[in-house]
């Protein structure tokens, strides 16, 4: 278990594992969530972060081709496995929450009916 206290965004995490995306102005690296919360999300990056960097994080909503969108800024990152295809493992807050309906969809799992 990580002794730092959790950043704000994620307080009220849970783990799940969804394909994503992050941009930035000068690139775009494949990622997979780790925990997610509405007001933020830790992840693996095929790419290196840095504390400060503003992204776009995309999610795949499970089951589906739909994504979610999201807004942030790097608030912790750190080399994960030199090895392997996941570079780093970062934390993001995200600006604004996400909606209840992509929360609970990204959240649950669940497509929806």
């Amino acid at each position: 278990m990580d002794p730092v206290a959790p950043t704000e965004g994620l307080a009220e995490r849970r783990e799940v594992v969804l394909a994503a995306q992050l941009d930035t102005p000068t690139r775009s690296r494949l990622a997979v969530t780790k925990e997610l919360g509405a007001s933020g999300a830790r992840l693996l990056s095929m790419g290196r972060f840095q504390p400060g960097e503003v992204v776009v994080l995309w999610m795949l909503v499970a089951g589906t081709h739909s994504k979610v969108r999201a807004e942030g800024r790097v608030v912790r990152a750190e080399p994960f496995n030199v090895s392997g295809p996941w570079r780093c493992l970062l934390t993001v807050d995200f600006d604004e929450p996400l909606d209840e309906e992509s929360a609970a969809l990204l959240l649950s799992g669940d497509p929806g009916e």
